[in-house]
């Protein structure tokens, strides 16, 4: 009979305890004077550096640069892939020379 009233006891903690510690937290917000202040102007700092900076000083470059999809993929793969040096050009490209690609043996 111990065992039995240990599982109902291991059931009843696994689906009350989340709604206590819910509860715990909506009674924190709830009462919070200066933690709701603080939280608004969080959200509003976020508005403001998401959506209106970029809008004004990030343009999208891809499209204004690039006519299709797949220009644009290709951008992407290039400046992912190649590592430029100061002058634009690779900075591994005495090494690929020195050393043939391996191949599958």
């Amino acid at each position: 009979m111990g065992d039995a009233m240990a599982g109902n006891v291991a059931k009843n903690c696994i689906f009350t305890m989340p709604r206590e510690i819910l509860r715990f937290y909506l009674d924190g917000f709830r009462n919070m004077v200066l933690g709701k202040t603080l939280w608004k102007i969080i959200a509003i700092k976020l508005v403001v550096m998401f959506g209106i900076l970029k809008l004004f000083f990030f343009p999208n470059f891809l499209k204004t640069t690039f006519a299709t999809d797949t220009e644009r993929a290709n951008h992407v793969l290039h400046e992912i892939t190649v590592t430029h040096g100061l002058h634009g050009d690779s900075i591994y490209q005495d090494v690929r020379q020195d050393h043939p690609p391996l191949t599958s043996r």
